[in-house]
């Protein structure tokens, strides 16, 4: 059985987990997307730092991070 592992260095963080947490970025939409797409193809994460991120917790790396794309949207996310 095939796995897409990603090894994303700083664009996820083990703390993407936790909802609400964005680490510091230039351009927040672009973080965001990126970090979007990677969830989308990998089955695990091995970050740049921390433990390897199995699938669960990158769907809610996804979810949590679909939340704050729509709250950029409206305005309320300040970089």
């Amino acid at each position: 059985n095939d796995k897409n592992i990603v090894f994303s260095g700083d664009a996820i963080w083990p703390e993407m987990v936790e909802e609400n947490y964005l680490p510091e970025s230039q351009d927040v939409s672009k973080m965001i997307d990126s970090a979007l797409k990677i969830c989308e193809v990998a089955d695990e994460i091995v970050p740049g730092h921390g433990p390897v991120i199995l699938k669960d917790d990158i769907e809610k790396i996804k979810n949590n991070l679909l939340k704050l794309k729509n709250k950029k949207r409206r305005g309320r996310i300040v970089a």
